[in-house]
């Protein structure tokens, strides 16, 4: 209905910041490696992947940390106790954000190296993600089922991106934060779906 809409809406605006946050970095990431790809100076690359993600990841993590344990008050604060009940949410919305971050590195090295293919792939496979989680959770979890189901896309294809990156630049690696949240994404998402569940449940 209209506020569930409306609800889902206004807890996925406050997760533009840290996206915007991660975007603008992923600007001025670009050129230069880009101009480091054309120079064929491969470990000047990978240390500057390195240095974005590790950079992406201390940002981005705080507000992440502080959105998932303060998520109703947050809602209450900056929209009004209305909005409170979207809390589930706003918490997979954070986990997105974090993973969204992560991400665009390895997007960026994929342009760089001008994989069209890749590209394209990776847009199918998130486009049929979305449809089959959709499908799945909307009529379950309503707000937070279309929720989860913009996570699962990305949590895909973070992985198909990171695959890809590894494939064509043998020499990506992930700094130490980020190797452990990719790792452990499958423990995320479990929890994600047992909190999920039990707040979408308590706000029907």
């Amino acid at each position: 209905d209209t506020k569930e809409v409306g609800i889902y809406f206004g807890a996925q605006a406050l997760m533009s910041l840290p996206q915007s946050i991660s975007s603008a970095l992923m600007i001025l990431f670009f050129p230069k490696v880009s101009q480091l790809f054309s120079t064929k100076d491969i470990s000047s690359v990978d240390a500057y992947i390195h240095d974005a993600v590790k950079y992406l990841t201390i940002i981005i993590l705080p507000i992440v940390i502080i959105s998932v344990f303060f998520s109703r008050e947050i809602l209450t604060i900056l929209l009004g106790k209305e909005f409170a009940s979207g809390s589930a949410i706003l918490i997979i919305a954070a986990f997105t954000s974090l993973v969204i971050s992560l991400a665009r590195p390895y997007s960026n090295i994929l342009f760089a190296l001008e994989k069209g293919k890749a590209l394209l792939l990776i847009s199918v496979v998130n486009l049929l993600v979305l449809l089959i989680s959709d499908l799945i959770l909307i009529p379950r979890l309503k707000g937070a089922g279309a929720a989860l189901g913009i996570l699962n896309m990305w949590l895909v294809s973070s992985f198909i991106m990171y695959y890809f990156s590894k494939k064509y630049f043998k020499r990506v690696s992930l700094p130490f934060m980020p190797k452990l949240i990719f790792m452990n994404q499958p423990d995320f998402l479990c929890l994600i779906y047992v909190q999920t569940a039990g707040i979408g449940g308590g706000s029907k």
